[in-house]
């Protein structure tokens, strides 16, 4: 959906097609809320693991690094194009010797993951590991308002991040 709001795109930063870039996906996975839907019989679309990063593929030169990480490998992708690597890492303790090394840094819906305490941590680690004039893409959502029939929903969202301690704001 978000694909198709923005042209087919989902790498939004500014970018040239022919650059090789070195990007970095933090949190590549369909994340912990998925699997605890699935436990629950929940039924979904397919969520893939690593599609953000799959998609970028398609946007950017086969010459781009792209680099995916999440805090277990079952969110790998087992194939993917030669220039697209997973390793275990958490984005609230990046490697120090990634210090200013990627042009780009995606994270997107960690606001099922992250309690409130871990945010400054996070964006802190991200921001280290851009080189000075990368991007950094996050994608959250918050609090929404589509009329009576949601409020019932969003009583019962908030309820369960509070108990989780994540932060919805």
């Amino acid at each position: 959906m978000v694909k198709h709001a923005f042209e087919d795109r989902v790498l939004l930063v500014p970018y040239d097609k022919k650059s090789a870039y070195l990007v970095l996906d933090s949190g590549v996975g369909p994340g912990t809320f998925f699997e605890r839907l699935r436990r629950f019989k929940v039924k979904l679309l397919t969520v893939c693991p690593a599609t953000w990063l799959w998609d970028v593929a398609q946007e950017l030169s086969s010459s781009a690094i792209l680099h995916g990480v999440d805090i277990e490998h079952k969110m790998f992708r087992p194939v993917r194009p030669a220039n697209m690597s997973f390793s275990v890492n958490t984005v609230t303790n990046l490697p120090a010797e990634w210090t200013e090394r990627f042009d780009i840094v995606h994270q997107r819906l960690l606001l099922t993951a992250l309690r409130k305490d871990e945010w400054v941590a996070a964006i802190s680690n991200m921001h280290r590991v851009l080189r000075p004039g990368g991007w950094m893409q996050l994608g959250e959502v918050g609090d929404w308002h589509s009329g009576p029939v949601t409020i019932k929903h969003r009583r019962f969202v908030h309820t369960l991040f509070a108990a989780r301690q994540l932060d919805l704001d």
